[in-house]
């Protein structure tokens, strides 16, 4: 028995330092999350855009949802609305839309949440017209076909502009088209211009010869060349349900953390190219194209004041204009422990949410 005993204790001491030098090779190779996630597949919503996409892209690409055990699907809409619909019946887990779609579908009683804001989209949208309609100043507007997807920030956009410049809506005939829709129609002459987001606007002025005449916020209209004005507030916002936060709250925190890496690498100036780069090749995007749109998004996952100037500033214009029947506080459904939790100094706002 004793003889059994000491040859155990002898291995034990031969192979200690050994395993433990294995075990720390083994670390090495593999990533082990910090935090154990309750459901490690899960599938995120997001656009053809850096607003909606940059984050998520970058997280795959780079292996930081790999690294916070999530093996993740990103899944590509051409419009936010598209998003949270798919989100609403979950078909997702996560989306990165604007935030217009989200307030229409949570004043309709869908149960989603904020969880960070993502990107500030500033110039990234556009009002483009075909050189042939001869659109030049707002006046040239009247009785003109003008595509826009309805119930997104595009729309509160061209409406802003009309009111900015006192023309009646009826004066214009707003025809509703998806953005690929819009620049085939642009392409085909079937509408005199559009207002859409990038990189459908890029799209737009190489392959139609388009205008801006108005961003987001300055003006390109004859007597206003290149004055400030502000009709966009739109910005992507990381959502998901209620249920989502209640069952999978690590799950959830795993993708906070790897969306605050790629907040980082994506405001890195010494990241720019291999970060346009990843985004081209998972986009299918030229690297030129979006050498160009990189720079009209301000990536932010911040929740503070200006998160709130954001979401209000839209919110507003679309209780006012009747697509918002119930208006929900933003704070009611902001959710900011999560992103307090992976990137503290981001949140400076008190939500009135508690899972």
């Amino acid at each position: 028995m004793k003889k059994v005993e000491q040859s155990s204790n002898t291995f034990t001491r031969r192979n200690f330092n050994k395993a433990l030098g294995s075990i720390a090779l083994l670390g090495s190779l593999v990533a082990i999350p910090a935090y154990a996630v309750e459901k490690s597949d899960i599938s995120i919503g997001i656009g053809p855009d850096w607003g909606t996409a940059g984050h998520a892209v970058i997280a795959l690409k780079k292996g930081y949802f790999e690294e916070e055990g999530l093996n993740v699907e990103l899944k590509k809409f051409s419009a936010g609305l598209v998003q949270v619909e798919a989100l609403a019946s979950r078909d997702l887990d996560f989306a990165v839309p604007a935030q217009a779609p989200v307030f229409s579908l949570r004043s309709a009683g869908v149960p989603i949440l904020f969880l960070s804001n993502a990107a500030i989209w500033g110039e990234a949208l556009s009002l483009v017209v075909r050189p042939e309609s001869n659109i030049k100043k707002p006046s040239d507007l009247i009785g003109k076909k003008i595509g826009v997807f309805k119930g997104s920030g595009a729309e509160l956009m061209y409406r802003k502009i009309l009111e900015l410049y006192d023309i009646d809506p009826k004066q214009v005939d707003a025809v509703g088209l998806k953005p690929p829709e819009q620049l085939s129609s642009m392409i085909a002459g079937l509408v005199d211009g559009i207002v859409v987001w990038e990189p459908w606007v890029q799209q737009a002025v190489d392959k139609a010869n388009g205008i801006k005449v108005h961003t987001g916020g300055t003006s390109y209209f004859e007597g206003y060349e290149g004055k400030k004005a502000v009709v966009d507030w739109t910005r992507t916002v990381l959502v998901t349900l209620e249920p989502t936060v209640k069952k999978y709250p690590e799950t959830v925190d795993a993708v906070l953390r790897a969306f605050s890496r790629s907040q980082d690498f994506l405001t890195d100036p010494a990241n720019d190219e291999e970060a346009i780069a990843l985004f081209s090749e998972f986009q299918g995007q030229e690297p030129e194209l979006n050498r160009k749109l990189k720079p009209s998004f301000e990536f932010s996952m911040n929740l503070d004041e200006g998160f709130l100037d954001g979401m209000n500033q839209p919110l507003d214009f679309l209780e006012q204009i009747g697509r918002i029947k119930k208006r929900v506080d933003v704070l009611d459904y902001t959710y900011t422990d999560p992103l307090a939790k992976a990137r503290p100094d981001a949140v400076s706002i008190k939500s009135n949410y508690k899972p």
